[in-house]
């Protein structure tokens, strides 16, 4: 577990924020998320996503009412062809939900994956969201952060955290299509 932040640091106001390291797909793919996420049960899953081919892994975080999903697409894609694929997926989400606002597009690349990223901000339900593309075991691989508007700020960062955490772990690439995540 790692301290992202302190608040009893000198100056601090921020809460503290301890990460753990989540394995998603049987441990093909690694990441830090805050403490205290849990996978969403399978009514909550009906009720906030409730239609066909919903997100595989579905987690939230009660206390701060966030929710983060991961997913798999079938479509092909290679990790030098992640910029273009997040414009394709950018150019989707605009086209079906012309009336939020949206970043414009990062390459997030501090970390051990190349990602491509953008938030939309869902005024009218006081969310923000961040929509990250990646490549993983050769497929487009979609993970996404959604929080309060209120605490965009805080989401924002962290978000950017989680997304440098990624890590792809090369023992384990099969053609395998898994569901299974933990909590280490």
């Amino acid at each position: 577990m790692n301290l992202l932040f302190d608040k009893d640091a000198e100056g601090s106001i921020q809460d503290t924020v301890k990460m753990c390291t989540w394995e998603l797909l049987e441990g093909k793919i690694l990441l830090e998320l805050p403490e205290g996420m849990e996978k969403m049960p399978a009514e909550r899953q009906e009720k906030y996503y409730p239609y066909e081919g919903r997100p595989e892994i579905i987690l939230e975080h009660m206390e701060c009412d966030v929710q983060i999903t991961f997913q798999m697409l079938e479509k092909k894609l290679k990790p030098e062809e992640v910029y273009k694929a997040v414009h394709e997926i950018y150019k989707l989400i605009d086209k079906a939900f012309p009336k939020y606002k949206k970043t414009k597009i990062y390459l997030a690349d501090d970390g051990e994956v190349e990602i491509g990223w953008f938030l939309m901000e869902m005024e009218d339900g006081g969310k923000e969201h961040m929509k990250a593309v990646f490549s993983a075991m050769e497929k487009i691989a979609l993970l996404t952060v959604t929080y309060k508007e209120t605490e965009k700020w805080k989401w924002r960062v962290l978000g950017r955290d989680i997304l440098a955490s990624m890590r792809l772990e090369p023992a384990y690439e099969n053609n395998s299509k898994g569901g299974i995540l933990w909590n280490r």
